[in-house]
């Protein structure tokens, strides 16, 4: 029988208690699930009425990524939570699978116990600047938090057979994108898109930025996917999570103007130091090749080569680009 610890009076405990303990409380857990069963009617009845109570939430239940050029759609973590409560008796668990020194590891697992099915899902990113240094300790935490919530909705989605969720979730696409039960926008879209350009310039995002980042010529040009990853930009910034700048970056066109002024002044000088540099280099190999013709004189100390010694006026050809 193990001792208790003076200090602090804590007494430690065999890895085998601590396994048997769990076991134990998972017998019950599964118990408890078969007894109460699970009906599919009311998971879709539960989900339809949770997902698309508002437009706000319905929004929140959809995700838009820009990856390789294209625009990917689907439910989002928020969605993925609605699904486990609502299919019931789902545990579930996220943990650091590995972490090395330019990346980690994060694994979720979602088990059913009613249908004694689990699934794994994984997630690796990146912990490396554009530079190659590794991340600060705050912000490898804010990775791996948000690595972990995409593995846990991978997981979920995984478990739940998709023919089960996908009608709800369809359904709260509807309601996101303000259509009613006819079919048609409660909500006319070019409405729509004054409102989202207007919530977003309250926040300080011009309609440059947005159009930039949606990479659109004009608002008519818009779609009503452009709209849910307006919605999910907007949400982002109000709960903190991303400035408004690194949400929508400042047009390429604006970034640049200075820069492009720094690089024409550059320039001008660059040419100037050429041209400069120009009647020096001929001279300098005009000397070179006189002195290639003309017979060794070992015993005289040769006079310093005029060209050489000015060196420092060359500089100007391989001069950097000056910012201004």
């Amino acid at each position: 029988m193990n001792e208790p610890i003076e200090d602090g009076g804590i007494t430690p405990v065999e890895t085998s208690v601590i396994r048997e303990h769990e076991s134990a409380a998972m017998d019950i857990q599964v118990a408890t699930a078969q007894k109460l069963g699970r009906s599919i009617r009311n998971f879709q009845s539960d989900l339809e009425s949770w997902s698309c109570s508002t437009q706000e939430i319905a929004q929140e239940c959809t995700y838009v990524l820009r990856k390789g050029g294209t625009r990917i759609v689907g439910p989002s973590i928020r969605f993925a939570e609605l699904l486990q409560v609502a299919y019931r008796h789902i545990v579930v668990d996220t943990f650091i699978e590995k972490e090395e020194h330019s990346h980690v590891v994060v694994g979720a697992m979602a088990r059913d116990l009613f249908r004694n099915v689990a699934v794994r899902a994984r997630v690796r990113r990146n912990i490396l600047t554009k530079q190659g240094a590794r991340y600060g300790t705050d912000m490898i935490q804010t990775t791996v938090q948000a690595a972990a919530s995409l593995a846990l909705r991978n997981a979920i989605i995984r478990l739940i057979p998709k023919a089960l969720w996908l009608p709800v979730w369809l359904k709260s696409r509807d309601v996101a994108q303000g259509t009613g039960e006819d079919g048609k926008p409660v909500v006319p879209f070019s409405e729509r898109v004054e409102r989202a350009f207007a919530a977003l310039q309250a926040m300080g995002a011009t309609a440059d930025q947005v159009l930039a980042y949606l990479e659109k010529d004009s608002k008519q040009d818009l779609d009503a996917v452009d709209l849910d990853e307006l919605a999910n930009k907007f949400r982002s910034i109000r709960a903190g999570e991303v400035d408004v700048d690194k949400a929508f970056p400042v047009p390429q066109a604006e970034t640049t103007a200075g820069q492009d002024a720094a690089d024409s002044v550059a320039g001008k000088v660059k040419a100037a130091a050429k041209k400069k540099a120009a009647p020096k280099k001929a001279a300098k190999k005009a000397a070179k090749k006189k002195a290639a013709k003309a017979p060794e004189r070992p015993q005289e100390e040769p006079d310093p080569d005029p060209v050489e010694s000015e060196g420092a006026d060359d500089a100007g050809e391989d001069m950097p680009s000056i910012d201004l």
